[in-house]
């Protein structure tokens, strides 16, 4: 995305196919009209923040403002991800879809080695109101406030994903769990 010329040629392509005018594109993405006009005219280099907003208000990709095509579909595979893993290496989890601001979503791979207990504090979810946790293998013990919900496989749970929580798997086997959070 060096080519800042395309980007505003980019974004001008948008907005008259959306039949926005920079009214309309400064209200969805808190840019001034003016800078958005500076940008489409290749006069003005945006800030990643910036260009960030633009995307986010248009709920398009970054790639879809730089004028690089999107693939619809995209296949993830774990074991060509590296995943982030606790100190005692009880707990592997896998970003499988990071965040996207065009739905808010992400998803992630979790799991539990047997004997897996959370150390405080426990996790919070600044970017996300709601998350959802389901146990495809095993089982785990869902700890949220000073509440403790025990899910098998084949349970879910959904809850505020900013109220402090953790997990614990107290069974003999490890627990494979998908986390979603919204």
């Amino acid at each position: 995305m060096n080519d800042f010329s395309a980007l505003g040629e980019n974004l001008k392509a948008i907005r008259d196919k959306r039949n926005l005018n920079l009214s309309d594109v400064s209200e969805l993405t808190g840019i001034s009209k003016a800078m958005l006009s500076k940008i489409e005219r290749g006069e003005s280099v945006p800030t990643i923040t910036t260009v960030w907003k633009i995307a986010n208000g248009l709920k398009i990709t970054l790639n879809s403002l730089a004028g690089e095509a999107d693939s619809s579909y995209v296949i993830k595979d774990i074991s060509k991800t590296t995943p982030l893993i606790d100190e005692g290496g009880l707990f592997k989890l896998y970003n499988i879809f990071p965040f996207s601001p065009l739905d808010g979503v992400q998803v992630f791979y979790g799991v539990f080695k047997a004997g897996y207990h959370y150390e405080p504090p426990m996790y919070i979810h600044e970017s996300s109101d709601k998350e959802y946790c389901i146990v495809f293998k095993g089982e785990i013990d869902v700890v949220i406030g000073s509440k403790t919900y025990h899910l098998e496989e084949g349970c879910g749970i959904d809850f505020d994903s900013q109220e402090e929580h953790g997990y614990i798997n107290r069974g003999e086997e490890d627990a494979v769990v998908c986390f979603l959070l919204i």
